[in-house]
C-alpha cells in the first residue's frame, strides 16, 4: 500500500513537471513580439534599448530584434532547458505532495504553486532577455493566486492558533480574513516598490542629474502587486528582502567586473521571481499544517 501511495505521488509529479518544462520553453519561444515590447514600441527599438543597457554591439542588437520577429528563431534552446525546467517543476510537485500526502488542500497548493512558478519562470526569462514584464503573464500569476485562496485560509487559521493574528480582525470569518490578507499583501507589495522608487528620487536630487538611478519600472510595480495578492503579507515581505539582497549583490558584481555602469539599468524581475519561487517552494509550507 505504501509503495502504491508513493507511485501516486511521484509519477504524476514527474509527468506534470516534464510537461510544464517543455511547455515553458515552447510558449516562451512563441510569445508574440508585442508582449515583449513596451506599448507602441517596435522590435528594433526594444532590441536597441536592451543592447544599450547591456553595452552590446549593433550586431547583437539586431540579433535581439530578430529573436522577437522571426518565428523560426529559438529564444531559448529546447535542449537542455526543457529538461532542466522539467526537473525543477517535478521536484516542486513531488516535494509538496510528499510532505502533505494526497489531501485536497495539499493537492490544490501543489497545483497552484506549479502554475505560479511556471508563470514566474516566463516572467523572469522575459525580463532577463528583453527587460520587460508582460502584463499577459502577470494574469497567470493572478489566476494562480486566486486558486491559492484556500491556502491563505489555512494560514489564517494557523496564525489564530498561535495567537499571532491581529485582534482587530478576530471577529471576521476565516474566508473574509484571508481575503483581507491577500489584499493587504498586494497593497504592501506596491507600497514597498513605491518606497524604493521614492528613495531613488531623493538620492537623485542630492546628486547630478546624469548620475540619477534608473526610474522604477512599472512592470516591477505590477509584479509586486500581483505577487502580494498571491503569497500574502509575510510572503511579499520575504520576497522583497531576498530579491533586494540578490539584486544588490548582482549589481555590485556587475559593476566591479565592468559589465555595467552606475547608470546601467539591471532587470529586477529575475530576482523577484526567484525569491518568490524560494518562498513558495520552501518557506510557505512551514507556516501552516498541510
Amino acid at each position: 500500500m505504501k509503495a502504491e501511495m508513493i507511485l501516486l505521488e511521484i509519477v504524476p509529479g514527474l509527468i506534470l513537471g516534464i510537461l510544464a518544462g517543455a511547455a515553458a520553453v515552447r510558449v516562451f519561444n512563441l510569445l508574440p513580439w508585442k508582449w515583449l515590447c513596451d506599448y507602441g514600441e517596435q522590435p528594433a527599438e526594444r532590441g536597441n534599448e536592451v543592447a544599450k543597457a547591456r553595452r552590446l554591439t549593433s550586431v547583437e542588437a539586431e540579433r535581439i530584434t530578430r529573436s522577437l520577429v522571426d518565428p523560426h528563431f529559438r529564444r531559448i534552446k529546447e535542449n537542455p532547458w526543457r529538461w532542466v525546467y522539467g526537473a525543477g517543476f517535478s521536484c516542486l510537485w513531488i516535494k509538496l505532495i510528499m510532505e502533505g500526502g494526497l489531501q485536497t488542500l495539499n493537492i490544490q497548493y501543489a497545483a497552484g504553486a506549479l502554475v505560479c512558478c511556471w508563470g514566474l519562470l516566463l516572467i523572469g526569462l522575459a525580463d532577463l532577455k528583453y527587460m520587460i514584464i508582460p502584463d499577459q503573464l502577470l494574469l497567470v500569476i493572478a489566476v494562480a493566486g486566486a486558486g491559492l485562496l484556500p491556502l491563505h485560509i489555512a494560514t489564517v487559521r494557523c496564525f489564530r492558533k498561535e495567537t499571532a493574528f491581529p485582534t482587530e480582525l478576530s471577529g471576521l470569518s476565516d474566508g473574509a480574513a484571508a481575503a483581507l490578507w491577500v489584499l493587504a499583501g498586494a497593497a504592501i507589495g506596491i507600497l514597498l516598490m513605491l518606497l524604493v522608487g521614492g528613495l531613488g528620487r531623493l538620492i537623485a536630487r542630492g546628486g547630478r542629474k546624469e548620475d540619477s538611478p534608473p526610474a522604477l519600472g512599472g512592470g516591477d510595480l505590477k509584479l509586486y502587486g500581483v505577487l502580494g495578492f498571491c503569497v500574502g503579507v509575510p510572503g511579499i515581505v520575504f520576497v522583497f528582502l531576498l530579491s533586494s539582497l540578490t539584486a544588490g549583490l548582482d549589481g555590485a558584481i556587475a559593476l566591479a567586473g565592468g559589465r555595467a555602469g552606475r547608470k546601467s539599468p539591471r532587470p529586477l524581475g529575475p530576482h523577484i521571481c526567484g525569491a518568490a519561487m524560494v518562498y513558495i517552494f520552501a518557506i510557505w509550507p512551514l507556516l501552516f499544517e498541510i
